[in-house]
């Protein structure tokens, strides 16, 4: 008698997906760290998605987020088609399936 092994992709659902372009550095993600903090989010309760990985739409659809935070214009614009995350930032963007909230680069702060 034989057995298979099958491998079953794992589904998880997070409340909130962070989208970037690409990772944040270390000084910047110790502003965006405290920020969540200050918000009391946990960043084990958030999903991280790239725009560089070639299935980040496949990873959000597998994560069915109810908001979305997008760092920056290039997410911002992949889900809305809206290209300034300055002009929008902190405002929810309601789509059907969850909540754009777009927020500017903490990397800025850095001057």
């Amino acid at each position: 008698m034989s057995f298979m092994n099958v491998t079953v992709q794992e589904v998880y659902q997070k409340n909130i997906v962070i989208l970037m372009s690409d990772k944040l550095g270390l000084s910047v993600d110790n502003i965006f760290t405290q920020c969540l903090h200050q918000a009391s989010i946990s960043r084990s309760d958030i999903a991280y998605v790239y725009l560089n990985n070639p299935q980040w739409q496949t990873e959000l659809v597998a994560i069915k987020p109810k908001v979305i935070i997008t760092v920056d214009d290039a997410p911002l614009q992949a889900l809305t088609h809206r290209d300034s995350s300055w002009n929008f930032r902190g405002s929810p963007i309601f789509k059907d399936e969850y909540t754009v909230i777009p927020v500017i680069n903490p990397a800025i702060c850095l001057g």
